[in-house]
Formats: structure tokens, C-alpha cells, sequence
């Protein structure tokens, strides 16, 4: 089986955006970034929908193929084509991306070729992003004790038998040496926050239950402050793992993959912390 990794760097010069393209077996050619997102276009108004979470399907592959005839316009558009076609049906295609941080937000888990489908779901495709320049890599050494971390959260009141989970997972952590601290007892937003906040959580273990709410947002049961339970946003909840340097986030709950009505939705627990680096 053969891997080719197609490149696709975007800088700016002289005002607008150009693409560089290099894989192996091509000479390395150039291009405009011929996508216009500019405010009233159909892309903008698209985009803005995928932020909303309120798009469809067909909206994200429309943008996915924009994004993706952008970066194949011109002479890239020719040497992909040729390069795909001289290579083994069995090969797999690393699509590249090195991006200036202006586009980072733009969705590129959507780039859509016609002749493919989606490229980041494709099989025999692969979408890699390429770190900023710059960007510091997160200090991942040992620590003294050479013992991961790990935060298991269990709201009250969820139904479930939380001491008998806790004791598990310590068990195993135990047998595993791997230190572990438990929220199990009125586990609000602010505790969780302050957990987190701590830093260095290898694990983050939440064993509980979501729910979609009436816009078909994802929600994780909590505990209010005075009592009961409190369903918070999930992508609220996601954010606080922003400061946590969590590495493996376990989601023991219902609809942590999204809504049940959105098979399109963005607003899944995987997806949500994935943009926090988790």
C-alpha cells in the first residue's frame, strides 16, 4: 500500500491569498486561493449557518467543495489530477494543509471533492493540519512520578451508582498507576470549572447522561447550586477543558456523539472537544 502526501501550503502576498502546492512525483506549482467568503456572498451566509449549528448537510458539502476548488484552482487542479491518476487504486492520500491563522476557523474537516465525497471520511483519504509556525509543542515529558492523572466526574442524582464507579476506576487506576481525584457530590459548573482549571488531567472521565434540548443542542446533566440537577450546554462544558491539557476525554453518556435528529450535527461532545486540542 503506498501513501502520498499532497501539500497544500496557503500564505498571503502582496493582499490576497495563494496556494503552494508539492507532492512527490510533481513539480511544485502555484495558484490563487480562489474562495470568497466575503460578506453576502452564498459561502458567508453558509458558514454562518455551520457556526449556528442550524445548517444541513448540503450546506457543509457546498462549502467543503468551495474550499476545495479554491485550493485546486489552476495549474494545482492539473497536477492533482495527474498525480491521482498514475498512482495504485490502493493508495492513500495525505491531504497536507498548512494554513496562516486567519483561516484556521474556517471548516476544513468539510473539504468535498465530487469525484471522492468527503475527503476528512473518505476511505483511502486523510485531512492533516499542519501546526502554525511557531506554535510551541505542549510539553508532554514525564512527571516525577510518572503517573497519569485522571478527573472522574459523577453528578448527583444521575440514577447511577456512583460509589460502585468510583471504586472501579480507582481499583483499576490503582492496579494501573494512575492517580485519580473524583467529583461525585454536588459536581456544579463552578467545581468543575476549578478541576479543570488545575491542569494537567491525562483523563477526563464524566460518567453522567446528555440529552438534546428543543434546538437540538447537546446538554450534560450537572448539579445546581442549591440542589438538583442543572443541564448545561455542551459546548459550554467543552470549553473549560481549554486550560486542562487533557489528553483522553471518556464521555459515559447518552448523545455525547450529537443530536439524534442531526445526523449533519456539530455540536457533538467529540467534535466540541476535539476544538479545544483534546
Amino acid at each position: 500500500m503506498n501513501d502520498l502526501a499532497l501539500r497544500f501550503k496557503v500564505a498571503q502576498t502582496n493582499g490576497e491569498y495563494r496556494v503552494y502546492f508539492s507532492a512527490e512525483g510533481s513539480e511544485a506549482v502555484e495558484a490563487r486561493f480562489s474562495f470568497d467568503a466575503s460578506p453576502g456572498t452564498q459561502v458567508a451566509e453558509k458558514l454562518a449557518d455551520i457556526e449556528a449549528n442550524v445548517c444541513s448537510l448540503d450546506d457543509i458539502y457546498f462549502v467543503g467543495e468551495q474550499m476545495w476548488l479554491g485550493l485546486t484552482s489552476g495549474p494545482i487542479k492539473d497536477a492533482v489530477a495527474s498525480l491521482r491518476s498514475r498512482q495504485p487504486v490502493d493508495t492513500n492520500f495525505l491531504i497536507r494543509l498548512e494554513l496562516p491563522e486567519a483561516l484556521h476557523s474556517l471548516p476544513w474537516e468539510a473539504l468535498y471533492d465530487r469525484s471522492v465525497g468527503s475527503l476528512a471520511g473518505a476511505q483511502n483519504y486523510c485531512v492533516v493540519h499542519e501546526p502554525s509556525a511557531g506554535t510551541a509543542a505542549p510539553d508532554l515529558s514525564s512527571r516525577d512520578s510518572d503517573a497519569l492523572r485522571m478527573l472522574v466526574i459523577v453528578p448527583e442524582g444521575s440514577g447511577l451508582n456512583a460509589e460502585h464507579e468510583v471504586n472501579t476506576l480507582s481499583r483499576e487506576c490503582g492496579a494501573r498507576r494512575i492517580e485519580m481525584r473524583a467529583l461525585i457530590q454536588a459536581v456544579t459548573p463552578d467545581s468543575v470549572n476549578a478541576a479543570l482549571a488545575e491542569g494537567s488531567w491525562d483523563i477526563v472521565h464524566y460518567v453522567g447522561h446528555g440529552r438534546p434540548n428543543a434546538q437540538n443542542r447537546i446538554e450534560i446533566m450537572l448539579n445546581a447550586e442549591n440542589g438538583g440537577d442543572l443541564w448545561l450546554d455542551a459546548e459550554i462544558f467543552a470549553q473549560d477543558f481549554r486550560m486542562a491539557g487533557t489528553r483522553l476525554a471518556v464521555m459515559n453518556c447518552c448523545f455525547s456523539h450529537g443530536s439524534p435528529e442531526r445526523v449533519d450535527s456539530l455540536n457533538g461532545l467529540g467534535l466540541l472537544l476535539m476544538r479545544q486540542k483534546v
